[in-house]
């Protein structure tokens, strides 16, 4: 089979055929040559330009084999986009591969504007000594205003607020809330421009933004105002900023960009206070490197039939976090459906109902789409050209959504009509944290199955016989099935089988409650069939605690079930784990949810009485559940290291909690130990299993004046990126999307630099999110001067604890800090607790603050996959904080309070 062939037109970095790989024939041509263009065009199927190559409607019409344009930079004024789209071809651009260096050119013409260093480096060259006549000003403590806040405005804005400045901006498409947790207070253009000592443009070039900055704008800039634009010209009024300059309304100008281009000539150049540069905002190295590798792997993905988020004209925009898991779900049901249909319907509704109906959900319209199509033509299926088929074939194609969804959390379903008035559904949905995906319908039969490559759905009549009949057939035929569930309307009316395998990791088919949606079961059945206890009871000291929840005739949870260990642990642990199981129920109550919990005791009672800290036969035990919830562990009575060793240790490499996640946020009303601390509101990744935690060194002639202690740090390459992976996935879920990684790799050389390197790569493939690195000296400084700059912090175990503990001082105390010991790939349950101690001396007398266990239950239920109950449970703490007076509290009574406020502050699941 002959490669796909990519055609270079421009010169571009090594880097980017390297990203390409060996699966492409790889040709060149100068693009700039319209009839080498032509000639070279005919049968490529991709084509990689810069700006020299002009793309236009002729190009493509005489490309035809041509799937995908890739530009390698942001503009996009020498490709005919409307022509490609018609013609299939997908257009992808590489829109943050600059905006580093766009960043950092802004920051170069301000400080070359603020202290006229272009003027002083001709002066000298030209033999003058000149000090006195290029005297320019600080920046520090000046307010910089930010016109734009998009992804340059906020590097520049980071890059200024290290300068010591005061941040504004004025952005109408950004919420305050967003714009505040960056460190940055939103105005208006005109309080911009009047209280701005320095005026940056980043805005992109629109009917709306042309001429922004005209002469009556700048007649309200502060006095002595410096002006740059990095961004488009045209934007800001060239003559009303000659003009402002004149007459010293503006002090200096930095320029990079120009209404008319190339400009060789202006007025503006004639000025000693105005540095200007030749369109220079991507011209780096880094720039075009990336630029170039960023296409390439799109390029990649569009030949290959996927998803490329880049691509600028498949419909929809910015793809939320939450609607992403959904695409490869969508594309599954559209294949499915015309299976099921046996032909290309004339109608046909993409529904999607739920929290996800919320975004913009456009993306899994094109995928149904994609899969609709992907067994009906003999071309390739791309979310470009979907569309478009469906339009040569007469379907109206029609998206449907709806915020809610009465028996699951998202519901995606591919609804449509044949021209014989048949109609045919099918529905799925995710479940879980590791976004399982699930038929749940299909013609109107409710059914709970995994959709696999190979599938089956029979029709036929309810009697006893018929699926041990299908199954002898399979199973003479040596077809496996992985998975199968029937489905039927009443005994002995119309039912529908349907499975599919081999399903990945071997599980065993489970029978579901063959009741049909017509109405004869109350609850949707949904989750996984978990009993209370196994077979035998649970071991020695073990009781069982169930939320109230119905079953119906099969024995089926009536409700989703969340399975839950509990080990409430010594000291205040009962205590306060009590009041954070109220809560719990109190989080789920009403949302379909059954909380199925089981208490182990595990910690110094045990120990003393058996001997015991942690019995294989418990850990199987806590294996099956979906999660565990901590009090505390600790006891002066236990030698030290016991219980740690033997309990939290044991679990923590057990169950590979890889991950120990320790958010840090100071609520409204809690005081902390700075005096201004600004909105703290950040995350610690911590690395969990390895580091100087997993006991390797010793000691030599211990006990001696020569003794020789050695500990050994373990850093993986694996369990390095693992936890990077994690914390950049954090980090681009969150609106500031940004990453610092402390170390220390001025002196730990080699796992130092093994961390920068994998935070590098794996950085690479999260272009949107800004990374920067703090020595651990440096973070502490950060800690206690300028918390509100951190938003998702990734270290290694040692100095996360260092950290961690600092940061919970820093917003409010340890009584506050939740955490999770997390194994993200969902293998094994993750533990949360409350980072508190066990507090023996306070032990039993109901004065602890069980606040961090509660929190803890609001990272354990995001984590299992509920969202709004877990937003719920912080929101009803946050209003409690804020409301807490200084009279004290019981810790029944703050656990109460707490859920009660749970009735007003409570989210659908």
């Amino acid at each position: 089979m002959s490669k796909p062939i990519v055609l270079i037109a421009e010169e571009l970095s090594p880097a980017t055929v390297d990203a390409l790989g060996p699966d492409f024939e790889i040709r060149r041509c100068d693009g700039a040559d319209r009839a080498d263009l032509l000639a070279s065009i005919a049968d490529v199927d991709a084509l990689l330009v810069r700006s020299a190559t002009h793309v236009d409607a002729e190009a493509i019409a005489a490309a035809s084999s041509l799937k995908v344009i890739a530009r390698a930079g942001v503009g996009l004024d020498n490709v005919d986009v409307r022509a490609a789209t018609q013609s299939g071809v997908m257009v992808v651009n590489a829109p943050t591969s600059n905006i580093v260096s766009a960043a950092e050119l802004a920051i170069g013409l301000l400080l070359a504007a603020a202290r006229n260093i272009p003027q002083a480096n001709t002066s000298l060259k030209a033999g003058e000594w000149k000090r006195s006549k290029f005297a320019g000003v600080e920046l520090y403590e000046k307010t910089a205003g930010i016109v734009g806040l998009g992804r340059i405005g906020v590097l520049v804005a980071q890059r200024l607020s290290a300068f010591g400045m005061k941040i504004v901006a004025y952005d109408p498409y950004v919420p305050a809330v967003r714009a505040a947790q960056m460190g940055v207070r939103l105005v208006s253009l005109d309080e911009l421009l009047s209280s701005s000592d320095v005026i940056s443009v980043h805005l992109p070039k629109t009917p709306e933004t042309l001429g922004l900055l005209s002469d009556e704008a700048l007649a309200l800039v502060k006095p002595g105002a410096i002006l740059v634009n990095a961004a488009r010209g045209g934007i800001l009024d060239e003559d009303a900023l000659l003009a402002a300059l004149k007459d010293g309304r503006v002090a200096a100008a930095g320029l990079d960009v120009y209404a008319t281009e190339p400009c060789t000539d202006s007025p503006l150049f004639d000025l000693d206070n105005v540095v200007v540069t030749p369109h220079l905002g991507a011209s780096t190295a880094e720039a075009q490197e990336k630029a170039g590798v960023a296409v390439a792997r799109s390029v990649r993905l569009a030949l290959a039939g996927e998803l490329v988020p880049d691509a600028v004209n498949v419909k929809g925009g910015p793809i939320a976090e939450d609607v992403r898991p959904g695409i490869p779900l969508a594309e599954k049901l559209g294949r499915i459906f015309t299976a099921l249909a046996g032909g290309v319907a004339c109608q046909l509704d993409v529904e999607v109902r739920g929290e996800i109906a919320r975004d913009d959900v456009k993306i899994l319209e094109l995928a149904a789409l994609k899969g609709v199509f992907t067994d009906v033509v003999s071309q390739t299926v791309s979310y470009v050209n979907a569309p478009v088929i469906a339009s040569d074939r007469d379907v109206e194609v029609r998206l449907v959504t709806d915020e809610e969804s009465p028996d699951y959390r998202n519901l995606i379903t591919v609804r449509g009509t044949l021209t014989d008035g048949r109609v045919h559904s099918v529905s799925g949905t995710l479940v879980g944290p590791k976004h399982q995906e699930k038929l749940v319908e299909v013609d109107g039969y409710d059914i709970e199955v995994q959709p696999t490559e190979h599938m089956v759905f029979l029709r036929y009549t309810d009697r006893p016989g018929i699926v041990g009949t299908v199954g002898n057939i399979l199973g003479e035929a040596s077809i496996n099935i992985a998975g199968m569930q029937v489905s039927r309307e009443a005994v002995g009316g119309h039912a529908l089988g349907g499975g599919g395998g081999p399903a990945p990791g071997g599980h065993p088919p489970r029978l579901r409650c063959p009741r049909r949606r017509a109405g004869s079961h109350p609850q949707r059945h949904r989750g996984r069939l978990r009993p209370g206890r196994r077979p035998g009871g649970p071991p020695p000291g073990l009781t069982s605690r169930p939320s109230a929840g119905g079953r119906c005739q099969l024995g089926c949870p009536a409700m989703s079930s969340l399975s839950l260990a509990v080990i409430p642990g010594d000291g205040i642990g009962p205590e306060v784990v009590e009041q954070a199981l109220a809560v719990l129920d109190a989080a789920v109550a009403g949302t379909g949810t059954t909380v199925q919990t089981t208490l182990y005791d595990l910690g110094a009672r045990r120990w003393h009485a058996t001997g015991e800290t942690l019995p294989d036969s418990v850990l199987d035990e806590l294996a099956g559940h979906d999660a565990i919830l901590l009090g505390a562990v600790g006891d002066p009575s236990v030698p030290s290291g016991v219980l740690e060793r033997g309990l939290l240790l044991r679990l923590r490499f057990a169950f590979d909690h890889y991950v120990n996640l320790r958010p840090s946020r100071l609520y409204p009303g809690v005081r902390s130990v700075l005096a201004d601390p600004g909105e703290v509101d950040f995350v610690v990744v911590r690395e969990g299993t390895e580091g100087p935690y997993v006991g390797n060194g010793g000691a030599l002639r211990a006990g001696t004046p020569n003794e020789i202690a050695t500990e050994v740090s373990v850093n993986t390459a694996f369990g390095v990126e693992r936890v990077v992976r994690d914390a950049f996935r954090r980090a681009a879920s969150r609106p500031r999307r940004r990453l610092t990684l402390v170390h220390k790799h001025n002196v730990l050389v080699h796992a130092g630099h093994l961390w920068r390197r994998t935070v590098e790569t794996v950085g690479r493939q999260y272009p949107d999110v800004t990374v920067d690195y703090l020595h651990v000296d440096a973070a502490t400084i950060v800690l206690v001067t300028d918390p509100a700059r951190l938003d998702v912090v990734v270290t290694d175990n040692l100095f996360g604890d260092i950290v961690t503990d600092l940061a919970a001082a820093v917003t409010g105390g340890i009584g506050l800090a939740a955490s999770g010991n997390v194994n993200p790939d969902g293998a094994f349950p993750s533990m949360f607790e409350p980072v508190h101690g066990s507090a023996p001396d306070i032990a039993g007398r109901g004065v602890a603050d069980p606040t961090a266990a509660v929190l803890s239950v609001a990272l354990l239920l995001d984590h299992v996959g509920m969202p709004g109950p877990a937003a719920a449970v912080e929101a009803a703490v946050a209003a409690d904080l804020a409301e807490r007076g200084s009279e004290p509290r019981t810790t029944s009574q703050i656990g109460s309070a707490i859920s009660a406020r749970l009735a007003t502050t409570r989210e659908p699941a």
